[in-house]
């Protein structure tokens, strides 16, 4: 998808996210991010450096932001964590930085299969009528070819490893961080989000919660 070319004066920052609507959404809804520009849709993970490459040969001046959500927020997160360089601040929303909505005995059963056969897949067994509030919302997510119902035993050792190397260098987080989380989120609950921020030694960091919000 391609996006409008705007003069470097008009931009006050560049956001990369995983997914384009909801880095619309997040542009949209607050207004000092009006100016930001949305330079490309990030899908791969480590983040692809012919794309960091790219940014700086076409913005070298302009600060450069990462969005992700859910697993995406865990992404950027990891990421700048490892990467700081060039990065001014991370956006993380709904990102699983505790205990997961996946059932515990399939999270075992991942660990036990993780090194034998890294590719056997079962249903996450996840609660998706947690996805959001908004019927269309949730009808959207489900309709997402990239919205996988199934896990990997691989993928959830991954994922446990990346959750704990994020809460582990929580204490020297380099970049300034906003973390937004629904504090009625059955699919990932916000007790991560809230002792990740409050362990941070960055000085430029927030969370908001949205009380009745969901997990999208």
């Amino acid at each position: 998808m391609s996006t409008p070319v705007q003069k470097d004066s008009q931009i006050t920052a560049l956001l990369i996210a995983p997914n384009r609507d909801l880095a619309q959404q997040f542009v949209a809804t607050l207004p000092q991010t009006r100016a930001f520009q949305i330079l490309a849709d990030l899908k791969s993970y480590p983040p692809a450096p012919t794309l960091e490459i790219r940014i700086r040969a076409e913005r070298p001046t302009i600060p450069l932001f990462l969005l992700g959500n859910s697993m995406g927020g865990l992404v950027v997160l990891d990421y700048a964590l490892h990467h700081p360089e060039g990065v001014r601040g991370v956006i993380a929303v709904s990102t699983p930085l505790g205990d997961l909505g996946v059932p515990r005995p399939l999270m075992a059963l991942g660990r036990v299969l993780s090194r034998r056969w890294p590719r056997f897949s079962l249903n996450t067994g996840m609660d998706l009528s947690g996805l959001a509030r908004n019927p269309e919302v949730t009808e959207r997510v489900l309709r997402d070819p990239l919205f996988h119902r199934k896990g990997t035993a691989r993928l959830s050792t991954e994922v446990t490893a990346a959750i704990d190397r994020v809460r582990d260098g929580a204490a020297g987080f380099p970049v300034p961080m906003l973390v937004l989380h629904g504090g009625a989120d059955r699919m990932v609950p916000p007790g991560g989000s809230r002792r990740f921020v409050d362990a941070s030694g960055q000085p430029d960091r927030r969370l908001i919660e949205y009380p009745e919000a969901y997990h999208a």
